[in-house]
């Protein structure tokens, strides 16, 4: 006898589980479905079976890359358009003619086939279907038969007015010689919609065996809950049922005290658990998943590497592969989060809702309907790169998805990636490194380094892309062109499309990308000494930050012969921007700092170009000597931007801020000012930021603004009021709004900004703040 396993639907009343699964390779207690069938065939002695494939069909072939399972050998036949399930099943066999076992990869049943076949060979029949009865039979195709087991007619899950039987038919078939012959070799033939019928038409004898096992067809979440749940009830005979201790729990992971557990429950390996956490009869916990204190499963299915915050609740529902529930955020009864969404702080999501793989639902938010759909879709890039949580939101499995999306991008070839101290950021590294080379591209990287040096070191090797990782708590992720400037959203786009619809490249084990680690040389320092090649003596200078940047840049200013005292200096995190103090000017801010810079590139007769947001006073002092601001967008959309992103790439002090501060002691060495009489001569200015949330669209909300007399800017909007200038950016996600508001004192700004605040949230009427 030849056995085949139909494997090969869509599972659509499955989804969001099956977007990326098919659904044979659904776990049940972290053992595929189609495990199960095919334990079940061993036990019948079957040592053959042929596999029908279709949707993800790939994946299943790669789950059995030996062609066999506990000594079952495997064919595969793919279908590559529906054929059908009679007609499926007709290319699997072929020409063969001897009875076949037809049965479904992807619903749960202990029938004891070996009875079947012997009923089938004894009554002759046609067909022979394996039967078992329901309790609510509107739900299933229904058998009548005529008491002796000759089937005489179907029903297909029929309301109670027209339920004649309780008898369903399960899909699995013994077919005959000549019920395999009539099955015809084009279109779309089904058993219970063309085949069956005929044969009754026919006078062919279908038969029915009814079988008093367990069965399960786990055609909706609700199915796909409950029979995890018969598992660990003892109810199925089956081999995961056979692992099950006195008080049917199977436990591979210690219990810390302090978890209460109800049997029955599964727990898979290396599972973390917190203080107070609650696990109710009926959990699955699977491997590697973490669990933060307080948080409760009742009756829930916890995927692989999911993550489960402090006082999160998981109650008769899904939380797919890496899926993350913030703290005190809850799912209900027959809802799903597919694989590496998000459930933020607080959120509920209600009964039968679906989340889709990699979406995202806000902070505080009542999730009442599904979230599907593209306009909804979570945005991997926010106004800074890829954020998130340490160990949550961002994993290395997570980092090495990114890097075989970045180097699936055609145009790329050469990845430049660097990351600042710490061993997570260095782990992020490794995995991102990983990724690109699993595509084949190459990558060369510098090993904890600041950002400044690292935006340098782009500039002088001209990567297709580079890649920065600061790693704490939270992890930022950075990409930059070679021109050390941010990537264009283009460019974002392309690699969260890699990383939401799981397009990577493939190359052979010999055509792996290389990795280069970069030995570290003085040329960044080399590069400080040359922005003052007549030295800075008579200069003075204090760096009270303290790091590795700082000690390059103590040793530059000391090279240069700048004296230490005078002016106290600040580098940021990451070296990008730097403040000053002095006991005649007080503290001045980095914005200050960049506009004393351009006020040197404007003496000497050059433009200056400068993000958006930066203070339009800077643009006035261009006009004093007749030169020009040029401005650009902080993420590129097109290419109106592109002279001033060009300028940009040869002002470093805009992005580093030891090269900031030595560009200024350069200008008042050549000029004779220092920083009180240099600061007299840029206008005064204040800048407010405030990032508010909105309650409507960015469209509606900027809207508000259409009276003003705007300037043209590359992007968001900019406008002047009698008290300011105010610049609105929309942030990238579309639900906020940052208000920059800029004059003449803080006092002024802050009150101009609470104004835009309160026009944007609706409080205030425009007209009586003009």
């Amino acid at each position: 006898m030849q056995t085949v396993i139909m494997a090969g639907g869509e599972g659509k009343r499955l989804r969001p589980l099956t977007c990326s699964l098919p659904k044979p390779l659904l776990p049940l207690l972290e053992k595929p479905i189609i495990e199960y069938i095919l334990d079940l065939l061993t036990e019948h002695s079957i040592s053959s079976a042929v596999i029908t494939t279709g949707y993800l069909g790939e994946k299943i072939k790669r789950h059995f890359p030996s062609g066999k399972y506990k000594g079952i050998a495997l064919e595969f036949s793919h279908e590559d358009l529906p054929l059908g399930t009679a007609g499926s099943v007709k290319k699997a066999v072929g020409d063969k003619r001897e009875d076949t076992l037809v049965i479904s990869g992807d619903a749960l049943c202990d029938f004891d086939l070996s009875k079947a076949v012997n009923f089938h060979r004894k009554r002759r029949s046609a067909v022979t279907i394996i039967g078992k009865r329901v309790e609510d039979p509107r739900e299933y195709g229904l058998i009548e038969t005529d008491g002796s087991g000759r089937v005489l007619g179907f029903l297909e899950k029929p309301d109670y007015s027209k339920v004649s039987s309780d008898l369903a038919n399960t899909g699995v078939y013994i077919l005959s010689p000549k019920a395999l012959s009539l099955i015809p070799k084009s279109g779309q033939p089904d058993f219970g919609r063309d085949i069956f019928p005929f044969l009754l038409k026919e006078g062919e004898e279908i038969s029915v065996y009814e079988d008093e096992g367990y069965w399960c067809d786990i055609g909706s979440v609700k199915t796909y809950i409950s029979c995890q749940h018969d598992i660990l009830k003892g109810k199925v005979k089956c081999a995961r049922g056979r692992e099950l201790d006195c008080d049917n729990n199977l436990i591979k992971t210690p219990i810390p005290s302090g978890v209460k557990i109800l049997p029955p429950v599964y727990i898979g390996e290396n599972v973390v658990f917190g203080r107070g956490v609650t696990i109710d009869s009926g959990s699955i916990i699977s491997s590697r998943s973490k669990i933060l204190s307080g948080a409760k499963i009742k009756g829930g299915i916890v995927g692989e590497g999911a993550f489960l915050g402090e006082r999160s609740s998981v109650s008769g529902s899904v939380i797919s592969n890496g899926a993350i529930l913030k703290r005190a955020a809850s799912i209900y009864e027959e809802g799903v989060v597919g694989e590496r969404a998000v459930i933020g702080e607080s959120a509920v999501v209600l009964p039968f809702i679906k989340i889709w793989p990699y979406k995202q639902v806000e902070d505080m938010t009542v999730q009442k309907e599904n979230v599907k759909d593209g306009i909804v879709r979570r945005e991997l890039f926010d106004d800074d790169g890829i954020l998130g949580d340490t160990s949550q939101e961002i994993t290395p499995e997570f980092l090495a998805i990114i890097g075989k999306s970045v180097g699936s991008i055609k145009r790329i070839a050469r990845v430049f990636i660097g990351y600042d101290e710490g061993d997570a950021s260095k782990a992020f590294a490794l995995s991102l490194i990983s990724g690109v080379l699993s595509v084949g591209k190459n990558v060369f990287c510098c090993e904890q380094i600041s950002k400044a040096e690292f935006l340098w070191e782009i500039q002088k090797r001209k990567p297709d892309i580079g890649v920065y990782i600061f790693a704490r708590r939270k992890t930022k992720i950075e990409f930059y062109h070679s021109d050390s400037l941010p990537i264009s959203r283009e460019t974002e786009r392309r690699i969260e499309d890699g990383v939401l619809r799981n397009e990577y490249m493939g190359v052979s084990f010999n055509e792996f990308g290389s990795l280069k680690i970069l030995k570290r040389d003085n040329g960044y320092y080399e590069s400080l000494l040359k922005l003052s090649p007549e030295g800075l003596s008579g200069q003075k200078a204090k760096i009270t930050s303290i790091g590795a940047l700082e000690e390059k840049l103590r040793e530059a200013l000391k090279t240069l012969s700048a004296a230490e005292g005078g002016i106290s200096f600040q580098l940021s995190s990451g070296g990008t921007k730097a403040s000053a103090y002095s006991e005649e000017t007080g503290y001045i801010p980095y914005e200050k700092l960049v506009a004393i810079c351009c006020l040197d590139l404007f003496s000497k007769g050059e433009d200056a170009a400068l993000p958006e947001r930066m203070p339009r006073a800077i643009d006035e002092l261009a006009l004093v000597y007749d030169r020009r601001v040029l401005r650009y967008a902080d993420l590129s959309v097109c290419s109106r931007d592109s002279e001033a992103r060009s300028q940009a790439s040869a002002q470093p002090f805009l992005r580093d801020g030891a090269k900031l501060i030595i560009a200024i002691l350069s200008f008042f060495k050549r000029t004779g000012l220092d920083l009180k009489s240099a600061l007299r001569l840029i206008p005064s200015f204040s800048v407010e930021v405030k990032t508010v949330k909105i309650p409507e669209t960015v469209g509606a909300a900027l809207s508000k603004f259409s009276g003003e007399e705007k300037r043209q800017t590359a992007e968001g909007i900019c406008f002047s009021r009698e008290n300011g200038t105010v610049f609105l950016k929309p942030m990238k996600k579309g639900r906020e709004i940052r208000i920059y508001a800029e004059s003449l004192s803080a006092e002024i700004s802050k009150e101009l900004a609470e104004d835009i605040e309160k026009i944007l949230a609706g409080n205030l009427d425009i007209e009586r703040k003009k």
